[in-house]
């Protein structure tokens, strides 16, 4: 019993702490196809800069790649989603969150990644998050693009 107690704890301390590392509330998502454009569309419902991420499940033959680019008015951003460094030049720190990555016979990982921080707006400003990311040939599984606030 002590040791479901202990477990129940801490799984409710991750959860209830998800907010505070920093993915917050979920205001956007976007399914990607590879090579084909997407939208993340919402109104703002804070005057903060809001945060974008990779969530991300992929398997691939060989190492995995996503490239490509981003943009919400005239901000810009490249992205290279793979082993090193941040997914998006110009995005900041590599922030992430439950990462996962395996190489045996194929690359796996899944997890969730920070991408690049949308400018603070006034409360109520519709966004429009819009780019094209590119998987490596080979590559099956899922990315989202998520805006937390």
């Amino acid at each position: 019993m002590t040791r479901f107690y202990a477990g129940t704890l801490v799984i409710g301390f991750v959860l209830g702490c998800s907010g505070l590392l920093g993915f917050g509330e979920e205001q956007g998502r976007a399914s990607i196809q590879s090579r084909q454009p997407f939208t993340v569309s919402f109104t703002t419902k804070s005057p903060d800069a809001h945060h974008t991420w990779f969530d991300t499940d992929l398997e691939a033959k060989k190492d995995y790649q996503v490239t490509g680019r981003m943009a919400f008015g005239k901000k810009k951003w490249k992205v290279k989603l793979d082993k090193s460094g941040s997914p998006v030049i110009g995005g900041g720190n590599r922030t992430t969150l439950y990462w996962s990555e395996t190489n045996l016979r194929t690359s796996q990982v899944s997890g969730t990644i920070f991408a690049a921080e949308i400018p603070a707006v006034p409360v109520g400003t519709k966004i429009d998050l819009k780019g094209t990311l590119t998987l490596t040939p080979g590559t099956t599984g899922t990315v989202d693009v998520v805006v937390t606030d």
